[in-house]
């Protein structure tokens, strides 16, 4: 069974670090870090549209490596703010 692993926390304490050793370590593993569906340069936007955005790229992307056979593990690292 696949299994879909959520690495989160505060920025800047190492969430994508673990999570690029848990790939190394786990065979037929992906990672996605939600900062990845962020990063636009220096000077970001935090507009809602933005977060709209985000939010639907970091779904599809997770999607679509959960339904990939290639993958039996599937890491995701991001600040999860949960309000």
């Amino acid at each position: 069974m696949k299994k879909l692993i959520f690495i989160g926390g505060a920025p800047g304490v190492g969430k994508t670090t673990v999570a690029k050793m848990l790939i190394d370590k786990l065979e037929k593993s992906v990672m996605l870090d939600g900062d990845w569906c962020w990063y636009q340069g220096k000077h970001w936007n935090f507009s809602q549209e933005n977060k709209d955005m985000v939010v639907d790229n970091i779904v599809y992307t997770l999607n679509n490596f959960l339904k990939n056979d290639s993958f039996d593990h599937v890491v995701f690292s991001w600040v999860l703010y949960l309000n």
